[in-house]
């Protein structure tokens, strides 16, 4: 997922929960699986954001830390990024959920607790600097189309 340089914020607290977090990421290729499958031993380094757009069909791209589209894209909706508890064994990734969520009628008394989704928080270290970012602050997020 790539974050941008400078984050936008929408509503926020400030504070950490410790529910979900989002990191910066980097390389760990110094594993017996990983040796000979890549070119280059990359080992603890950042890797680059890379987005793809295709002109044949349409696309979209949702941005984490942002709450307007790159110029040229069509806002969809804004929200808030969302991801299972970090503490959860359960499979789960970062979501964009609108800020004007719904629901699908008659769900709300199931509480299943099948995978829950939290607010992600900044969490700073590594490749997430703060500033600018801020420990503890809800990211936004925004779908854009094109």
């Amino acid at each position: 997922m790539c974050l941008p340089q400078e984050p936008q914020w929408a509503e926020f607290k400030n504070g950490t929960t410790g529910e979900a977090l989002i990191y910066g990421a980097e390389y760990e290729d110094n594993t017996s699986r990983a040796k000979g499958l890549f070119s280059k031993h990359m080992d603890d380094n950042d890797p680059p954001c890379a987005v793809c757009h295709s002109t044949s069909r349409g696309s979209r791209l949702m941005i984490p830390a942002r709450t307007t589209c790159t110029k040229g894209w069509v806002l969809e909706y804004t929200g808030y990024l969302m991801t299972g508890k970090t503490i959860h064994e359960k499979a789960s990734e970062y979501i964009c959920v609108d800020k004007d969520m719904s629901i699908i009628p008659g769900t709300s008394s199931n509480n299943d607790d099948a995978v829950l989704l939290y607010l992600v928080e900044a969490n700073c270290g590594g490749s997430m600097t703060c500033p600018p970012y801020v420990q503890g602050r809800e990211i936004a997020c925004v779908i854009c189309t094109k």
